[in-house]
């Protein structure tokens, strides 16, 4: 078993040298099929005192001008939420990025 990017696990598909793989986001190649698993929801985490703490819902809006640490690309969980936060208009100041390995 490994861990790696979109592009290898694509490769690996393509190639037939693995059968089945888990990925958090469509992939729309004509010699891929692609299937929805599940839903899964992203988590925000923030200290205790913060302002949003005490909310049990989150809109994207309401995070516009937080500081926040973000998945470093080429992440695709990182690519869906620009995405989310493009299309919501809403802007974010990247403190830190991580690399999720």
């Amino acid at each position: 078993m490994s861990v790696c990017n979109v592009d290898d696990i694509l490769t690996s598909i393509k190639k037939v040298r693995a059968d089945v793989a888990i990925v958090d986001e469509e992939i729309r190649e004509p010699d891929i099929h692609c299937r929805f698993y599940s839903q899964r929801e992203i988590l925000v985490i923030v200290n205790a005192a913060h302002r949003l703490a005490k909310r049990m819902r989150i809109d994207l809006r309401d995070l516009e001008g937080e500081d926040f640490v973000l998945r470093a690309l080429p992440s695709s969980t990182r690519g869906t939420f620009d995405q989310a936060l493009q299309s919501a208009g809403v802007t974010v100041r990247p403190v830190m990025e991580i690399d999720s390995r």
